[in-house]
């Protein structure tokens, strides 16, 4: 498990509105699964998401995404099936590639786009180190959405050092559009896991 200090969080227009603010840390848990590994960020009782990856070729490719959330006292889960090209661990600026989500389910199809900005020295628990800068950007074929993430991954692995997200999506409800935004930062607190 690494620990991450934590800001930011994500919020719902409908009916009255609801938020959740995210604790001041947060973690990531990494498991052993199948051709590579589990990893899940519980950033709140109402919001979680895992993700597992695999080493593929000179990359880590991401086979699969789950997320949660809960408004009102309602939960929902979305799980997707991922497919592509690996992302690199270590690249040139500008370098890009990209994979597909399909959502379990139904046709709904996410076309994920990476590009490398560079690599760059951050510092964690005082040490500073090199990371690969990286920023996906979700196409959920809707122009009014918006998913970008940056990413900050130890250079040559699949640590992650920091991120910082911001997602702003539209969905058809039965009460009408519903404005999804979530806005987030994290940083590691130590290159060391605890047990």
């Amino acid at each position: 498990m690494y620990v991450y200090t934590t800001s930011g969080g994500d919020s719902v227009d409908a009916l009255s509105g609801d938020h959740h603010q995210y604790p001041t840390t947060t973690a990531i848990t990494v498991t052993l699964s199948g051709c590579g590994v589990l990893q899940r960020w519980d950033a709140a009782v109402e919001r979680w998401q895992q993700w597992t990856r695999c080493i593929a070729g000179d990359g880590i490719a991401q086979t699969d995404r789950t997320n949660y959330g809960q408004f009102f006292g309602v939960g929902q889960t979305d799980a997707y099936d991922c497919d592509g090209e690996p992302r690199p661990v270590t690249g040139s600026p500008g370098e890009t590639w990209s994979f597909t989500c399909r959502h379990v389910g139904d046709e709904e199809l996410e076309i994920v786009s990476g590009t490398v900005i560079g690599i760059e020295a951050r510092e964690v628990d005082g040490v500073s180190v090199e990371t690969l800068h990286v920023r996906l950007v979700i196409d959920p074929g809707t122009s009014n959405d918006s998913q970008v993430t940056d990413s900050w991954y130890l250079l040559g692995s699949d640590l992650l050092i920091a991120q910082t997200e911001a997602n702003a999506t539209t969905e058809s409800t039965v009460v009408g559009e519903v404005h999804y935004v979530e806005q987030y930062k994290i940083e590691l607190t130590s290159l060391e896991p605890l047990a």
